[in-house]
């Protein structure tokens, strides 16, 4: 026969339980205008930056924040529903960060036209779609996979501390192994510039 209070710690744990493995997510969505604005800098820690062209004129930004932590038995769940991005407009520049603990971001990122895009990101993803800009893009554990118009891009210079790197669709491609690491260079019709690095994972490019 169950007793009261072994119903109780039951009750618990299966409460407990069920918080642990409930996701816990929010949305957020922001457009800021493009005026005078040349360079894009975004500044992440653990997530998805996923940046492509904007049909309306302006940057449009759309980020899901993920309890990942759960809270689990023992430790408390961050509070996401205070979270957000934090953007500061100064000169040409538009800076766009979010380094929150215990949770990871997913970005979605339109641009207008651009002069230059900096990304830094600590563990996961950067994706770079029909980019007519330079690029600088650098993550610590993960991937990075940039797409970029040929007639607007110069030089890429794709390096991995452990991993792979490839350049698609350029001339005078050359490539370079060291043991673990990876670095490749090619050139396209252009002047800007492309630079990516990850400490560890894979690193690619292609110009279209």
């Amino acid at each position: 026969m169950i007793t009261t209070k072994a119903a109780s710690i039951i009750l618990l744990l299966a409460f407990s339980i069920s918080m642990a493995c409930a996701d816990t997510q929010t949305n957020r969505y922001h457009e800021f205008d493009a005026d005078e604005v040349t360079t894009l800098r975004i500044d992440a820690r653990v997530g998805t930056i996923r940046v492509e062209p904007s049909q309306s004129g302006r940057f449009e930004v759309e980020l899901v924040i993920t309890d990942e932590d759960h809270g689990g038995w023992f430790s408390r769940s961050p509070d996401i529903a205070d979270m957000d991005l934090r953007s500061r407009h100064r000169g040409d520049q538009l800076r766009l960060s979010f380094n929150e603990d215990k949770v990871k971001g997913e970005w979605v990122v339109k641009v207008p036209a651009l002069e230059q895009l900096d990304i830094e990101l600590d563990v996961g993803t950067i994706k770079v779609y029909m980019a007519q800009y330079g690029i600088v893009a650098e993550i610590g554990v993960g991937t990075i996979e940039l797409q970029a118009s040929k007639s607007s891009i110069g030089s890429v210079d794709l390096s991995a501390g452990i991993g792979d790197t490839d350049i698609k669709g350029g001339t005078d491609t050359d490539n370079h192994r060291a043991m673990v690491s990876s670095e490749t260079t090619a050139f396209g019709d252009g002047a800007m510039s492309i630079r990516a690095r990850a400490g560890v994972g894979e690193v690619t490019a292609e110009l279209m």
